[in-house]
């Protein structure tokens, strides 16, 4: 670990929950956010101010490093040269004119030692489109969230609605396809998921259960011990059926409730999972199994097995283990 803390990476393409994601992690952590998208938008808005071509490494590297940008407010408000470019920079052509200038290497070279600066004693979550595998590759924790294409343009369609803008979801969603295109295919620092980035889909996530799968993989690397009382009692007051408690590339671990009289099927998936009965009575069926669930019962389901919880006389709450981490979100469709 560095001097002040970790350096935490979270990479993906746009509209993916990146920034809500890094925002309320850093907030949570205590944390500096440091929004990486934000700074190649505040050049690009400046180069298109200037006349400069998008297409010119030289002119616009060397625009770079005329260019003051700073990040305040948490990383709420991006500072050009004085000016709050903040609303600014989130507009549809600056979007596609970012994605223009952040393949030149002479540009990205540039940005990169400023973040780098900016995050070198750690204490900070970054993200954009190349932390994990570029700017920080010793990055102690890292993420890569992806959702689908639509899904991410009708995130996109709300922020620029809320802005004033009558676009419609049609050209956002083509925006999107152009600029993942672009991203991915560039020549320096495309746009790819570090070999030992967490993996999260975030399409059918909220914002609240996606922090909560970050802040279990940020405990998982500060070694912090897990408090299943407190756990347990946060979870009785939560409306969702799981609460993950820790995570990490091999092991997700979770706390999952079920209210008596209710039942629950799971969806046949590639991992194996290991349910511990904590509290509560009820039956469990796997395949042609079927078996008393009572307080200390160690139930292990196979790969691409159904199974479910059934005849819940009393409120269960079971501790569950997945592997690989994956699972959590592809499994727990009931929440």
């Amino acid at each position: 670990m560095r001097s002040q803390g970790l350096v935490v990476a979270i990479d993906g393409p746009s509209g993916a929950g990146k920034s809500t994601a890094g925002r309320t992690l850093a907030e949570r952590l205590g944390y500096t956010y440091i929004d990486t998208g934000a700074m190649y938008r505040a050049l690009a808005l400046k180069a298109m101010r200037a006349g400069v071509s998008l297409d010119s490494e030289e002119a616009l590297a060397t625009l770079c490093r005329a260019s003051q940008i700073e990040l305040t407010d948490g990383g709420r408000r991006v500072i050009l040269d004085g000016e709050d470019v903040t609303t600014g920079i989130r507009s549809p052509e600056t979007s596609r004119a970012s994605s223009l200038v952040s393949v030149h290497p002479g540009v990205r070279t540039e940005m990169v030692a400023r973040q780098r600066e900016m995050g070198r004693e750690g204490h900070v979550v970054l993200d954009g489109r190349d932390i994990g595998t570029a700017v920080f590759p010793d990055a102690e924790v890292k993420f890569f969230l992806d959702a689908t294409p639509t899904e991410r343009a009708q995130r996109r369609l709300g922020e620029l609605r809320a802005a004033g803008s009558d676009i419609t979801l049609e050209e956002v969603e083509e925006d999107v396809r152009e600029r993942d295109y672009t991203d991915t295919h560039r020549a320096e620092s495309p746009l790819v998921s570090a070999w030992d980035a967490l993996e999260l889909d975030t399409t059918r996530l909220s914002p609240e259960e996606v922090l909560e799968r970050m802040l279990a993989a940020v405990r998982a690397r500060q070694g912090q011990p897990l408090d299943l009382g407190r756990l347990a009692e946060e979870h009785r007051r939560s409306p969702r059926r799981y609460l993950e408690a820790l995570r990490s590339l091999a092991l997700s671990v979770g706390l999952y409730r079920l209210p008596a009289g209710s039942e629950d099927e799971q969806r046949p998936h590639g991992e194996e999972e290991v349910y511990l009965v904590l509290e509560g009575r009820g039956r469990f069926r796997m395949g042609d199994e079927d078996v008393s669930v009572v307080p200390g019962h160690l139930l292990t389901v196979p790969p691409r097995v159904e199974h479910h919880f059934h005849s819940i006389e009393e409120d269960l709450l079971l501790l569950v283990f997945f592997a690989p981490a994956e699972g959590s979100t592809e499994a727990k469709t009931a929440e």
